[in-house]
């Protein structure tokens, strides 16, 4: 398994947009919207774009230390917090 880490910056990017383009989708997925699928997926795909685009390095790396850190516990699905005010738990500081 390849250490998201170790990945060049624009790689890094590309992936966190991805992930952001993908969490977004779930929730368009997940409203009721008379628009086109088209549409609004042109729309997550823009502000994810936007958005990723608009974060710093150091922003970037944090979102990727959080992918791998939840890759390596084994966690699943696309919700990703990024909180480096949060205090590391028991096994987290091991």
């Amino acid at each position: 398994m390849i250490d998201f880490r170790t990945l060049p910056i624009n790689v890094k990017r590309e992936l966190v947009y991805h992930t952001r383009m993908t969490t977004l989708a779930v929730i368009a997925l997940s409203q009721q919207t008379d628009s086109s699928p088209e549409f609004w997926m042109g729309q997550v795909a823009t502000l994810a774009y936007q958005n990723t685009q608009e974060m710093s390095d150091s922003q970037v790396e944090e979102v990727i230390e959080a992918i791998e850190h939840q890759r390596c516990r084994g966690y699943g699905g696309t919700r990703i917090e990024v909180n480096p005010d949060r205090p590391a738990t028991p096994d987290e500081s091991a």
